[in-house]
């Protein structure tokens, strides 16, 4: 048809199809994981604080303010007052929401 002849050559087209050529890994024996243990890099842990100074002296500024009072603290520093404990002290409040171990 005269449709047809307008297109020009049509390629033929090769459904594409998807597969995996590569072998399955297979899984590392005892003595290959303990060959590699060894030349991991062991990590420290540091203690202390890690809180922005700014941050500390806010808490315990708000602390000291409102005498510990719970509403009081959790209304100005936006904590939720369901996290709070009875019964805390400054070094408790700042443990649990600063997470110090002073």
């Amino acid at each position: 048809s005269r449709q047809a002849q307008k297109l020009g050559p049509i390629l033929s087209v090769r459904p594409i199809t998807l597969g995996c050529s590569m072998a399955e890994a297979k899984a590392p024996t005892d003595a290959e994981l303990e060959a590699k243990k060894g030349e991991l890099k062991g990590a420290e842990t540091k203690e202390g604080s890690t809180v922005d100074p700014d941050v500390l002296a806010l808490y315990k500024k708000t602390w000291a303010d409102n005498g510990g009072d719970k509403d009081k603290v959790c209304a100005a520093l936006a904590i939720d007052a369901a996290k709070w404990t009875d019964g805390m002290d400054e070094k408790a409040f700042l443990g649990r929401f600063l997470g110090l171990k002073e």
